[in-house]
């Protein structure tokens, strides 16, 4: 009788940790459709060898009327060849229609290559844990050197996984 109840327990512990949602269904509250542009980005080393890469834009709505939920977010998806991670989200201007929301996002490349079990391969802006809407791409001639950044189709197949981590810690 006893094992008959921890065998029933331990299912029931089991299912509950399958069908339990992940961190991006849990605590990412996504709209129906959002645009998006990184404006800008900067690579800069400080005394101590550190670097940062940072990227600045805006994103918006598809319509005016289509905020539904107060707490509507963008947020930093960070690739390497390991996965997605997310670095931060940002809630959109409530009431704001379709005026765009800035973001500067600062990334510690140097910290965040061990937290990720790997170099940054890619950033992207992204209104969901799937759904991308401006990247740019990490480039390392060698760990000496900064890495590079440029423009990257947010349908490349660098980035076509879903966010499904996050990590917090690799932003400033």
């Amino acid at each position: 009788m006893v094992r008959r109840g921890l065998i029933g327990a331990v299912t029931f512990v089991l299912v509950l940790a399958a069908a339990a949602p992940g961190y991006a269904d849990a605590g990412w509250v996504s709209p129906t459709c959002a645009i998006g542009e990184i404006t800008s980005h900067h690579v800069e080393r400080d005394a101590d060898g550190d670097v940062t890469i940072r990227l600045d834009g805006w994103s918006k709505w598809c319509q005016p009327t289509q905020l539904s939920r107060p707490n509507e977010q963008f947020g930093l998806g960070l690739y390497t060849d390991n996965g997605a991670w997310l670095g931060r989200l940002t809630s959109y201007n409530h009431g704001a229609g379709t005026t765009p929301t800035p973001f500067t996002y600062v990334v510690d490349d140097t910290a965040s290559t061990p937290l990720l079990g790997g170099p940054l391969r890619a950033l992207c802006i992204a209104y969901a844990p799937d759904q991308r809407m401006a990247c740019v791409s990490v480039a390392r001639l060698s760990s000496a050197q900064p890495p590079t950044i440029q423009a990257l189709a947010p349908n490349d197949p660098r980035v076509l996984r879903p966010i499904d981590g996050e990590c917090p810690s690799c932003l400033k």
